[in-house]
């Protein structure tokens, strides 16, 4: 009687975590399928501010770097920049795309020794982001589809709770809401680059912003 006391114990916590965790899933899925459509149909407020990208990216890495450290992440911001320029940004909006890369890289990262390099650059009239990681690197065949909806880059790796098939699309949309772009590069045991351009506002290319 008490060994079956202790079975049904034991089975009622593994019933119940599966139930939590799966109730984690639909929500963050509910949550997803909810922004991507308002993205889909151009009914999502942004609240646009001209911003110093520099500064305002110095604020958020460090936000970042204490976060993933914690999780044993090793985590690397650089700015190249000689100056500050300012681009057109909702800091919420932006903050979902870029985390969404961020998420990718920690969910099909290695679990032991993974490092992520925020690398920050101008290129012609545009503020590029690039955020690498050392992780396992994405096939050729694939990179194509990775921005598509619902879309899993690893079919046979265990069931992530957070992970949706609509992180990277959600971010390559609101990217572009910013008249940006996103691109990626990546090689098999490699890593993988993603790289996020924003426009410069047109009349602060050519001056030092405050």
């Amino acid at each position: 009687m008490l060994e079956d006391k202790v079975k049904f114990e034991g089975d009622k916590d593994k019933y119940l975590k599966t139930i939590h965790h799966n109730t984690i899933y639909i929500n963050k899925l509910i949550d997803d399928l909810f922004l991507f459509s308002k993205l889909d149909m151009q009914k999502l407020d942004f609240a646009y501010e001209s911003v110093g990208i520099k500064a305002f990216m110095d604020d958020f890495m460090e936000e970042y770097k204490f976060e993933l450290e914690e999780k044993n992440i090793r985590f690397q911001y650089s700015s190249q920049l000689e100056q500050d320029y300012r681009v057109n940004l909702d800091g919420k909006r932006f903050h979902q795309a870029f985390n969404n890369i961020i998420s990718n890289a920690v969910q099909h990262g290695p679990e032991n020794d993974l490092t992520i390099t925020v690398t920050m650059y101008r290129q012609k009239d545009c503020i590029c982001l690039a955020i690498q990681d050392n992780g396992h690197g994405i096939a050729a065949d694939k990179l194509p589809y990775i921005f598509d909806r619902f879309y899993r880059i690893d079919m046979e790796r265990k069931k992530d709770y957070m992970c949706t098939g609509l992180g990277l699309a959600i971010a390559k949309e609101l990217i572009e809401a910013h008249g940006g772009e996103i691109t990626v590069s990546s090689r098999e045991k490699e890593g993988t680059c993603f790289t996020i351009a924003l426009p410069i506002l047109q009349e602060y290319r050519d001056e030092m912003t405050i």
